[in-house]
């Protein structure tokens, strides 16, 4: 048992307290390590020791720490990261009390994004708030909304229908119900009578925002058959206030901010990352493709997977696709090593549309670059997808002039 007499850095190097961490004491051998050893040795200045002495918060936070572990270890070792502690340190600190499994969630799944470096961009510390005023039945609707990211939308919506009575002097009219989106139901709420106030919330939060009702083509016929009897009532208790009621269509939609909140507390985007990784290993760059370009429709595709999606599309000859996105991309090429790679990218292109001249002139670029730039790093892409694709073409002038290059560049 750990003396609660003692000060907080004893209690910190005392055998029972690295016995509860487990290999977080260990920053060089676990992932686990590796993502929380620094938050272990500024762990005192949230008084975590002293919370771990009460036996349910040890509880809870191993329970949540296992969920951690689990879910890091999927993880190439490479891709691990120290979390900052802007960000670790009050994560750490929920995760000693949080039990509700819908919130917690959403906790170990940002601590997770903010330990690999392919996700700690969305890692972002507001999105702690956010998720300290979420209910239980709200983060269902979060966990929910995650639910249908999968799928990947453009524009991720939740449906719902109004009633509205139309008065008999007068075109004007009002509305007879709060939004009606039958959540209520399919999520099994704890408290469904409180659906309308949980969706205000979250559009204050600003994770959705209201379209409010308008008149919309598209068939909501699934919705109103859940509300059929209750719409039917209403129309024969308001015939004598009313001409008519009518059903309005409308949607709630989720914003830019909410998108990328959805991105940063659930498994999908790193799952879809490596997914893409592993299609292109099986030179299946079509599917990458279309993996690739829905997550730059949603804004959430990152620099590095940014050159890849260039690179599917010199790959299956899309010019039109590569030539578009580069133009609206310039940025990702700035630095030593990202320059290289779009001039790269264009010595390709010309590859594809027999343009030899343009072959030499990026080639000398690179050449140039490398020699003139202060910055001097060794190329991690070895453009093997490219090397592989050369070799499956017959020898002609312009393959020769393109291994010519490869040469000169010392990647080959």
């Amino acid at each position: 048992m750990i003396n609660e007499n003692l000060p907080i850095k004893d209690i910190l190097k005392s055998d029972v307290f690295k016995e509860i961490y487990g290999d977080l004491a260990k920053p060089g051998i676990s992932a686990l390590g590796r993502s929380l050893g620094t938050l272990f040795e500024l762990s005192y200045t949230i008084l975590l020791p002293i919370k771990l002495l009460n036996e349910k918060s040890r509880i809870i936070f191993e329970r949540n720490i296992e969920k951690y572990k689990e879910r890091i270890q999927s993880e190439d070792n490479e891709n691990i990261i120290e979390i900052a502690p802007e960000i670790g340190i009050p994560l750490l600190d929920k995760l000693t009390y949080v039990e509700d499994e819908n919130i917690s969630e959403l906790y170990i799944n940002l601590l997770a994004n903010a330990a690999s470096k392919k996700t700690a961009y969305f890692a972002h510390p507001s999105f702690i708030s956010i998720i300290e005023n979420l209910s239980p039945d709200e983060a269902k609707i979060i966990q929910y909304l995650i639910g249908e990211k999968i799928n990947i939308k453009s524009h991720l919506t939740i449906k719902y229908i109004k009633f509205r009575g139309n008065l008999l002097e007068t075109s004007a009219g009002r509305y007879l119900s709060s939004r009606l989106t039958n959540l209520e139901n399919q999520l099994h709420l704890l408290y469904p009578q409180n659906i309308n106030i949980y969706l205000e919330n979250l559009i204050t939060q600003g994770i959705l925002s209201d379209k409010y009702p308008s008149h919309i083509l598209e068939s909501y016929a699934d919705l109103e058959k859940s509300y059929d009897t209750q719409f039917t009532k209403l129309k024969n208790e308001s015939s004598s206030e009313f001409l008519s009621v009518e059903i309005r269509k409308s949607y709630l939609e989720v914003t830019e901010l909410g998108n990328f909140f959805l991105s940063s507390c659930s498994t999908h985007l790193y799952k879809t990352f490596k997914q893409i990784v592993e299609l292109q290993k099986v030179n299946n760059y079509e599917e990458a493709i279309v993996l690739s370009e829905n997550l730059y429709k949603n804004n959430i595709l990152p620099t590095s997977l940014l050159s890849n999606l260039l690179e599917f599309y010199l790959l299956v000859g899309k010019l039109t696709e590569f030539n578009s996105l580069y133009l609206k991309t310039p940025e990702i090429f700035d630095g030593y090593r990202n320059t290289i790679i779009g001039y790269y990218l264009q010595i390709f292109c010309a590859y594809h549309e027999n343009n030899i001249p343009k072959i030499k002139e990026f080639t000398e670029l690179i050449r140039t670059h490398m020699i003139n730039s202060k910055e001097k790093k060794e190329l991690e892409w070895d453009f093997s997808d490219l090397i592989f694709f050369l070799k499956n073409e017959p020898n002609t002038e312009i393959k020769i002039e393109f291994e010519n290059a490869l040469k000169s560049l010392a990647l080959i």
